[in-house]
């Protein structure tokens, strides 16, 4: 059975015997989060066209990805990239993220485990379940996400991500090629 911080049902962000962190906070970056998107890109606008319609503009996040030891089935230890936590929170491996710049509507997308792992792991979370603890207003399974869907609604893509001598990881996930995706860089700092 599952333990620790990843059984947690509730909405909260508590690893261990400490204060447990509302994951309001996580909702208040998101929305920090839109408005920084939302100044910069009237920055950048110079004729003010986008300012005034924002609807289809997302930022789309790519979690951690869990990494195993050499060909064994042992995992090493998961951390989750900073970016995706510090926006939703979120404790399990191979998620995405997606928030809409001009609502604030925040989306998870989660890997569907397959039943069998209930053997090992417990009984696993709901879609509802993964909404509520993440305080996000909706969730889907990656596999069952048409990210070609997104695409007919999103008319502006950015990539945010960090400069680091050590990694430089675009984002990648099934559907991308469907986005025409040029990514212009966009940095926040």
């Amino acid at each position: 059975m599952a333990s620790g911080a990843v059984s947690r049902t509730a909405p909260i962000f508590q690893l261990g015997k400490c204060l447990a962190v509302p994951m309001q906070l996580h909702v208040a970056n998101r929305q920090r989060l839109c408005n920084r998107i939302r100044d910069k890109i009237s920055s950048l606008d110079t004729s003010k066209s986008l300012t005034h319609n924002l609807s289809g503009v997302f930022v789309v996040l790519q979690g951690g990805t869990d990494t195993f030891l050499g060909d064994s089935d042992a995992a090493n230890v998961f951390r989750q990239e900073s970016f995706f936590h510090w926006t939703f929170g979120v404790l399990e491996p191979d998620c995405y993220g997606t928030i809409e710049v001009a609502t604030g509507r925040s989306t998870l997308f989660i890997p569907k485990i397959p039943e069998e792992a209930t053997i090992y792991d417990g009984e696993l979370a709901s879609l509802e379940q993964f909404s509520k603890k993440y305080n996000v207003d909706e969730t889907h399974y990656t596999d069952e996400t048409d990210f070609g869907r997104l695409t007919q609604v999103c008319n502006i893509n950015y990539i945010i991500y960090r400069q680091n001598a050590l990694t430089k990881r675009d984002p990648m996930f099934t559907g991308l090629h469907l986005w025409g995706f040029s990514g212009y860089p966009l940095c926040l700092g």
